[in-house]
């Protein structure tokens, strides 16, 4: 989703920021059984399960309106100008990992490798007990390799080229969303007023 940073920096802190930029394909692979709760789904039932706290309030409108920045987020990520966006992006932070440590694009090349053969598998909708021996151990492999790339990723995340490249995604991504959805800006200060009530709440005193 998008939202805003303490100096009122609007930034997208989504799932694909959290794997370090790479593409929802990758998150795809992670996803498990498809029969599996999200854990916003989980949040939810545990929500619903409380007395209706002030913290439960504003933690239950919190992600409702999750929910509705990332189905804009998602519409927005079909169209051909924010995916070269995210594209430029991923390369230029690929670029910039394998500048600092060289060994690195072996690793992203097996892993382009274990994504063009796992995505689309069927066996990713199943749950795990059902899944072949030999697409769990790609999955595992994938898994290991993510895990070896994701620091030195993360490392390089600052450097000006990369956060350049990233902003202009943000951007790009934000200019789509605000056509598809005009309370957008509306909708992320929204966002931002309850992330800080909640904050507040969270540090009283129990």
């Amino acid at each position: 989703m998008l939202t805003k940073t303490s100096s009122g920096t609007l930034m997208r802190i989504s799932r694909l920021s959290r794997v370090a930029g790479f593409t929802a394909a990758t998150l795809a692979l992670l996803a498990g059984s498809a029969r599996a709760k999200s854990l916003k789904d989980l949040e939810m039932e545990r929500v619903a399960s409380e007395p209706e706290s002030e913290l439960a309030a504003v933690r239950r409108q919190l992600l409702e309106i999750d929910q509705r920045i990332d189905a804009v987020e998602k519409q927005a990520m079909l169209h051909a100008g924010p995916k070269a966006a995210e594209a430029d992006y991923v390369e230029e932070l690929k670029k910039a990992a394998i500048e600092k440590s060289p060994a690195i694009e072996d690793k992203f090349e097996r892993q382009d490798e274990l994504i063009e053969a796992l995505s689309g598998n069927p066996q990713l909708r199943m749950a795990p007990e059902e899944r072949s021996p030999e697409f769990v151990e790609k999955l595992d492999e994938f898994k290991g390799l993510r895990n070896e790339i994701n620091p030195v990723v993360q490392s390089v995340s600052s450097d000006p080229a990369v956060r350049e490249s990233y902003q202009e995604f943000q951007d790009t991504v934000l200019a789509r969303m605000k056509e598809l959805e005009p309370e957008t800006a509306d909708l992320l200060a929204q966002r931002a007023e309850l992330a800080e009530r909640f904050e507040a709440l969270s540090d009283q005193p129990m």
